[in-house]
């Protein structure tokens, strides 16, 4: 079985971080602060997802801790309060959720765990579930370990009031679920050409389906559309070069023109590693040619493992996992926070401490106001917390 992948206080640190590396560009001042820390167990461990209501709280998931110690759905406010939503059992309704949820107008959360419902494997197959505002989980699907899936850990999207998903186990599928539970396995991935260990899904306005897949048995992986025909069309396949990097496996962006943006987790430069290690973020045409936006590895501290991408007013910001100050956490960098402007230039915004700050930041996320917040996975008083950077 595939690993899972691991996609505080109100203390506020205002930082005016000046670069003198001739390899990156100054950094003008950056507010981040911390949002919540999570640190009884009970209130969840090593959050995994984030996501901001129309409320302007913010809610997500944790892989363990709760009740159980299999996983929570909760909510920080506005003022930094916690509020456990639910606690997930490992039962018939799931554990260890480690995706983000997505909501709908109603209120509902709707997402995915990684073990729990069926029992054809061990500790049960995953789930699809759909939790209301008030606490009531009802459980979509329960993978069953047959034919039609092993698992499912990618997190859902979703169009025209249907629900689309993708697994990384086996060699992985994209499946439909109504609101009402009816579930579709739309393709099974057969780790040739199309590859193998499909990452999160996004839809365009039209439908169409946008992912990636982590590797070939020739190559590092592809970019692919799944059109509402049915068909599924490889738009760029990745040479297992320093140059174009490779493995990628974070969700997608979409921009107003077509072109499809992302990030990988191997490549870069020349002391980075094949078998992942560094990283590229690219842009793909909507003819299928890739530009590379930033190569990791320049220096050491300019991160390591690229996320998912945000875009404001077309700079994109992200984060990695790894990398940054590298006198901290092991010597591999507890991660940054960056940017990379229209024309090119690559800032590190912040660098984590792995102290209070956290380590091993996720998934980033913005507000209407341009702010950003995130989730990451360690640190704090050890559980992981909840942040809020101001760029």
């Amino acid at each position: 079985m595939s690993s899972i992948r691991l996609r505080i206080s109100l203390a506020v640190v205002t930082l005016a971080v000046i670069f003198v590396f001739a390899a990156l560009p100054v950094a003008h001042a950056q507010t981040f602060s911390v949002v919540y820390t999570f640190g009884t167990g009970t209130d969840g461990t090593l959050p995994t997802g984030l996501l901001l209501g129309s409320d302007g709280n913010l809610y997500g998931t944790t892989l363990r801790g709760g009740t159980h110690n299999v996983g929570t759905v909760f909510k920080v406010d506005t003022t930094g309060t916690e509020t456990i939503l639910y606690n997930f059992t490992g039962g018939a309704d799931g554990g260890q959720p480690n995706a983000d949820m997505i909501r709908d107008t109603n209120g509902n959360f709707y997402g995915t765990t990684s073990l729990g419902g069926g029992t054809g494997c061990n500790d049960g197959c995953g789930t699809v579930f759909n939790l209301t505002p008030t606490g009531h989980i009802h459980t979509l699907h329960s993978f069953s370990g047959g034919a039609e899936n092993h698992g499912v850990f990618n997190g859902l999207t979703s169009f025209n009031g249907e629900l689309y998903g993708t697994s990384d186990l086996v060699n992985g599928e994209i499946y439909k679920i109504s609101r009402g539970g009816a579930y579709q396995l739309l393709y099974s991935f057969t780790d040739g050409a199309d590859g193998m260990e499909p990452g999160p899904i996004v839809a365009d306005s039209t439908g169409n389906l946008y992912g990636t897949t982590y590797t070939t048995p020739t190559s590092a992986g592809t970019v692919y559309k799944f059109d509402t025909a049915g068909n599924l069309n490889i738009l760029y396949t990745f040479p297992n070069t320093q140059t174009t990097g490779g493995l990628p496996q974070a969700r997608l962006l979409l921009d107003v023109n077509g072109n499809i943006h992302g990030t990988t987790i191997s490549g870069g430069k020349n002391n980075c590693n094949l078998d992942g290690g560094c990283g590229v973020v690219f842009r793909l045409s909507n003819t299928g040619t890739e530009t590379v936006a930033h190569r990791f590895g320049s220096i050491a501290d300019d991160g390591d493992r690229p996320g998912n991408l945000v875009d404001i007013n077309g700079v994109l910001y992200g984060i990695t996992s790894l990398g940054g100050d590298l006198d901290d956490c092991k010597n591999q960098g507890c991660g940054t926070i960056f940017s990379i402007a229209g024309d090119g230039a690559y800032t590190v915004l912040y660098r984590f401490s792995g102290g209070s700050d956290g380590s091993q930041p996720g998934n980033l996320i913005k507000d209407a106001a341009g702010n950003l917040y995130g989730i990451a996975a360690r640190g704090g008083i050890g559980n992981g917390v909840v942040f809020k950077i101001a760029p």
